[in-house]
């Protein structure tokens, strides 16, 4: 294994064994499969074909299989020419367990070809899923009934609903098969709990990584409710009238990294009053904004006396903390006073003239010259 891929699979044990390291036990997840997890290792349900061979009738039927290849429904190549609106229908018995008590109970399918309409104890466990090849999920919890057998039951259509899927699935150069094909299966999880993790790794060896949580407790009703996530999750909300449930609508909340603080750089930290300086914000890779209010990376100031600058950088909605202040110093100048020996000088007489109160170098312009030195002898002609 490439060190960089060790390195990726190593943080990503870290973060999850650390996000679950409090009540690992009581943390963990539950996989109790309702259906065997191969061809070769499979559970009989109820089932019956609209259509095709040993039609019409309720029988058993291996799961996970084809129905085509248990002897039940038509035999197409290619296209659904013949039968192409061919169902199955499936039914079979789960009970829940005193240990899954306070925990979310997911039905999850591997793989059913081609549409699925899912029940619960009578009642739809979400919308229907369109495609052969993908795994699909229902939060069925309040579906469930405690120390009861719990019905499920699962109507397949060999050709899908929606054209788009037939066109990508079902108009091909092999045979078209209908059934529930791949593994079924409860996933009994903790009130919070980790749903998926997004690793983005690049070529240059660097990746960072998402995880989306989940939290279904404590439950919340009205239109509105107030969340703090700390990790990303998805938050899902359905609506109940009478008895009737609708299907569930969700939403990702994408908790992203606070940007680090920006480092102010600038060639000096003393000016004098009048200059100018440049000044510039580094380790930014998104929006910039100054205390002064700007939002260039580098921003040229003239203070007139000393000040602190700050700056923020913001990526994907978030803000950095305010940088490490900046004190831009205006150095005070003192004004020097002048005091002569004489105002009025006699021709051919001399004056000393001296600046006082100057600690730095004096320089002195008369006559077209220049001259430095705290006194000067000054001789008009």
């Amino acid at each position: 294994m490439p060190f960089t891929s060790k390195c990726l699979f190593s943080l990503i044990t870290f973060l999850c064994c650390s996000l679950l390291q409090p009540k690992l036990h009581a943390q963990s997840s539950i996989v109790q499969y309702l259906s065997g997890t191969d061809k070769d290792h499979t559970v009989p349900w109820d089932f019956m074909c609209t259509s095709g061979m040993n039609s019409n009738k309720w029988t058993k039927i291996a799961v996970p299989s084809c129905w085509e290849q248990q002897s039940f429904g038509t035999y197409n190549y290619s296209t659904d020419k013949v039968n192409p609106d061919e169902k199955g229908f499936y039914k079979m018995e789960f009970a829940t367990k005193p240990a899954w008590k306070n925990k979310r109970i997911f039905l999850v399918f591997e793989g059913v070809m081609t549409d699925a309409e899912v029940k619960v104890n009578g009642q739809l466990a979400g919308p229907i899923h369109q495609g052969a090849f993908t795994q699909f999920r229902y939060d069925i919890t309040n579906l469930v009934t405690e120390n009861k057998n719990n019905q499920l039951e699962v109507m397949v259509s060999k050709k899908s609903a929606n054209e788009s899927v037939n066109r990508s699935e079902r108009q091909s150069d092999f045979w078209l098969f209908g059934g529930i094909y791949r593994p079924v299966f409860l996933e009994v999880v903790p009130q919070t709990f980790i749903e998926r993790v997004a690793v983005n790794a690049k070529a240059n060896g660097s990746f960072s990584m998402q995880v989306f949580s989940r939290q279904t407790s404590p439950k919340q009703t009205g239109p509105s409710i107030t969340v703090k996530p700390t990790v990303s999750e998805t938050y899902k909300a359905v609506c109940k009238e009478f008895e009737c449930v609708s299907t569930t609508a969700s939403v990702d909340v994408m908790v992203t990294p606070k940007p680090q603080a920006p480092v102010i750089v600038c060639e000096k930290g003393e000016i004098c009053p009048g200059e100018t300086i440049t000044m510039t914000a580094m380790n930014c890779n998104g929006q910039v904004k100054w205390s002064t209010g700007q939002e260039t990376t580098t921003i040229t100031v003239f203070p007139k006396i000393s000040s602190t600058y700050t700056v923020t950088c913001s990526e994907k909605g978030c803000t950095s903390d305010d940088s490490k202040p900046f004190v831009l110093t205006v150095k005070p100048v003192i004004v020097p006073i002048i005091k002569t020996t004489d105002l009025i000088v006699c021709t051919g007489g001399t004056a000393t003239l001296t600046a006082e109160g100057c600690t730095g170098k004096v320089t002195w312009y008369y006559d077209g010259k220049t001259s430095t030195g705290a006194t000067i002898i000054v001789k008009p002609i």
